[in-house]
């Protein structure tokens, strides 16, 4: 009996010892913070190089409106980097020399989307003002805009993909007396709907296909000469230096038909 109680009574102060040897650290208090070295400081978040080009609402949008201006179709504009807008960017960025899919301010600089510092309403006032017919001014883009924006590039001998400081120049100059004098002829260089011959739908589809394969998006396929249409096609005869005005002869034969 009396082992027993010795043998418990040195187990009890062999564990006693055993506790007071093992003290637990205190973290290191430093200017009232608490400094614990076995844990790394938390890494500040760095948004991505891209953000600029595929997450801001208004660059976006920016974006959209230079790509359509410029015949890279986008779709709708809204604002939202859709399937449609990154298709139309590669097709951009490959005519520009840029790697495709680059997401860097490369892009952005090319686009020249920090130059466009005005919304879609101001611009067909701009291109209004000297001429060049917008039809409604109601800040919506659409074939009318877009075609009043290559006359004024091609009237200016304004070239390049991107929205350019000189493009930006040019349209923001008060208009000439010239210029304003000249505004209804201005107008006659869009092609008249009385000087186009009749086609059948046949006809018509043979010439939209004909468009899209040359890389002018005519809308939809269908046989219908609608506006679309008529600015893919106007923008075809602006670009190849053809006459301008409807089906003609030499129009049909450098598309093949």
């Amino acid at each position: 009996m009396k082992k027993i109680i010795y043998v418990l009574y040195f187990g009890g102060l062999l564990f006693l010892w055993s506790c007071k040897g093992t003290k637990t650290t205190p973290q290191k208090v430093e200017k009232g913070d608490i400094i614990n070295t076995h844990t790394s400081a938390p890494k500040k978040f760095v948004p991505p190089a891209d953000k600029l080009l595929y997450e801001d609402f208004k660059s976006i949008k920016k974006m959209q409106v230079i790509l359509y201006l410029n015949n890279y179709p986008t779709g709708r504009v809204t604002g939202e980097m859709n399937v449609e807008t990154l298709r139309a960017l590669s097709a951009f960025q490959a005519d520009n020399n840029i790697k495709v899919g680059d997401r860097s301010a490369t892009t952005i600089n090319a686009l020249g989307v920090k130059r466009m510092d005005f919304d879609v309403s101001v611009l067909q006032e701009m291109l209004e003002r000297k001429g060049f017919d917008v039809g409604v001014i109601d800040g919506i883009l659409g074939p009318k805009t877009r075609t009043a924006y290559q006359t004024f590039l091609h009237r200016n001998n304004l070239e390049g993909l991107g929205f350019s400081e000189k493009i930006k120049e040019v349209l923001t100059k008060e208009p000439s007396m010239a210029e304003v004098r000249g505004k209804e002829s201005a107008s006659s260089f869009v092609p008249e709907k009385k000087n186009t011959p009749a086609l059948p739908s046949v006809a018509v589809q043979q010439v939209q296909e004909a468009l899209m394969r040359k890389g002018y998006d005519p809308g939809e396929v269908n046989g219908v000469f609608s506006p679309q249409t008529q600015d893919a096609l106007f923008k075809y005869q602006v670009d190849k230096l053809l006459p301008i005005g409807g089906f003609n002869e030499d129009t049909m034969k450098a598309l093949g038909l």
